[in-house]
C-alpha cells in the first residue's frame, strides 16, 4: 500500500515540478507494483539483471532477458505469467532458456572462453520467434548485435548491421562500449523494427553531461539489417551528479505507440555515497513526424539536424524511495477490463540485494 501511495503521488505531482518539456494532458494510472525477490532462482539460475521484456498474447506468456555476463552467469531468457488477482498482480517465472549464437554455441560466463552476450531488449516477433539485442563485450572484441531466435533462445539469424551502428575497433565511430542497443520495437506486421542507441555514437559528439544530454539516434531497420529511416533524439542532461563524477543518462527502452508515436524510456543513474546508484527515470512520448532523417548524415556533430519532439508522460525519479529501481524494460500487455492498455515495466537490480520491480500502468 505504501509503495502504491508513493507512485500515485508521483504521478499526480512529480511532473508538475518540471518547467520543460511540458507534461502530457492525461497520464497513465498506477495499477500495481510487483516484487520479484532478489534471491529467486528459476531453472537453476539466479533471477536478476532483467533488462527487457515482452508479451506473447497467443499463449499469454511473458518473456524477460537478462544482461548477465559474470564469472559464473551467461545470457539467458525467462518465461512466465503475470497473473491478475483482482486488485493485485503476481509474476510467476517458470522456465529459463540459455541464449546461443548462430553457430549453435551457447553464450558462456566470463570465466570461460567463448561468446559472451549482454542482453538488453527482447521482442516477440510478429512473424514467429523472438528478436533480441546485445551490447556485446568490447573487452573480448565482441560488438553489439541484433539477433532473431526461436522461443527458447536458439539463434536463427544474426543481422548484418549498418556500418554506423557497428563496433569500430579503432574507436573512431559506432556505439561506445556498454552504450549501444538498449531498445527494440517492431513495426506492425514485423517487416521492420526500430532500435535505439543508449547515448551518442562516437562520431556524433559527447556523451550526456550535467549540462546537456547527448544526441543519439533511433534507427528503423528491415529484417536483414538494412537502414530504412533514422532520426536524431536529444537526451536529457544527467539529472544528478554522482560521487566521483560517476553518473549517466541514456535511452533504456523504446516502444511503438501508434503509427506516428513512440514511447522512449530515459534512465539517469548516479553513484551515491554508499557505492550504489540512485536512478531517475522519465517516460516520453515522441512524435515520429517532423524530425530530420539522419540516415545519410555520417556525423551529427558536424550537421544541423532537427531532433524528434518529445513530451513528458511519466516522471518517477523525483521520489527518493524510488531511486534504487533502475527501470530498463517496457512492453504492452493485455488490455485491462475497462479497455485501457496495460504498460508493464521491469527494473534491472544488477544482481544486488534490492528486489526487482514490475510496474503496471494503465494507459488511455
Amino acid at each position: 500500500m505504501r509503495a502504491r501511495g508513493v507512485f500515485t503521488a508521483l504521478l499526480l505531482g512529480g511532473a508538475q515540478l518540471l518547467a520543460s518539456p511540458a507534461r502530457a494532458a492525461s497520464g497513465p494510472e498506477i495499477i500495481d507494483l510487483v516484487d520479484v525477490p532478489a534471491g529467486l532462482r528459476v531453472g537453476g539460475t539466479a533471477v536478476g539483471g532483467l533488462s527487457g521484456l515482452d508479451y506473447d498474447a497467443g499463449p499469454d506468456r511473458w518473456y524477460f532477458i537478462t544482461d548477465e555476463h559474470s564469472k559464473d552467469g551467461a545470457g539467458r531468457l525467462y518465461s512466465g505469467s503475470l497473473i491478475n488477482h483482482g486488485k493485485r498482480y503476481e509474476l510467476k517465472l517458470n522456465a529459463s532458456w540459455p541464449l546461443s549464437d548462430c553457430k549453435g554455441q551457447r553464450y558462456v560466463p566470463l570465466s570461460q572462453d567463448g561468446p559472451v552476450s549482454d542482453g538488453e531488449a527482447v521482442r516477440v516477433d510478429p512473424q514467429g520467434g523472438l528478436l533480441w539485442s546485445s551490447e556485446g563485450y568490447y573487452a573480448r572484441g565482441i560488438g553489439p548485435s541484433i539477433s532473431f531466435s526461436d522461443m527458447h533462445g536458439g539463434c536463427t539469424a544474426e543481422l548484418s548491421l549498418p556500418t554506423s551502428l557497428q563496433r569500430d575497433p579503432a574507436d573512431r565511430s559506432g556505439p561506445r562500449s556498454n552504450k549501444s542497443f538498449e531498445g527494440l520495437t517492431f513495426d506492425p506486421g514485423g517487416s521492420s523494427f526500430w532500435v535505439s542507441v543508449e547515448d551518442a555514437l562516437l562520431q556524433d559528439g559527447p556523451l550526456s553531461s550535467l549540462q546537456q544530454g547527448g544526441l543519439t539516434r533511433l534507427s528503423r531497420l528491415d529484417r536483414q539489417g538494412n537502414l530504412l529511416l533514422q532520426f536524431a533524439y536529444r537526451l536529457d542532461p544527467i539529472q544528478a551528479p554522482g560521487v566521483g563524477g560517476i553518473a549517466d543518462n541514456g535511452i533504456s527502452e523504446i516502444l511503438l505507440d501508434g503509427p506516428n508515436d513512440m514511447l522512449v524510456l530515459e534512465r539517469s543513474g548516479a553513484k551515491n555515497k554508499v557505492g550504489a546508484f540512485d536512478f531517475r527515470c522519465r517516460l516520453y512520448r515522441v512524435s515520429l513526424k517532423g524530425g530530420s532523417d539522419t540516415s545519410g548524415i555520417s556525423r551529427l556533430s558536424e550537421a544541423q539536424v532537427k531532433p524528434l519532439r518529445k513530451t513528458l508522460v511519466f516522471d518517477f525519479g523525483r521520489q527518493l524511495s524510488l531511486r534504487p529501481y533502475n527501470f530498463e524494460g517496457m512492453a504492452w500487455g493485455p488490455r485491462s477490463p475497462d479497455g485501457r492498455r496495460l504498460l508493464v515495466m521491469v527494473s534491472d537490480n544488477g544482481f544486488e540485494t534490492v528486489n526487482t520491480k514490475v510496474l503496471l500502468l494503465a494507459v488511455p
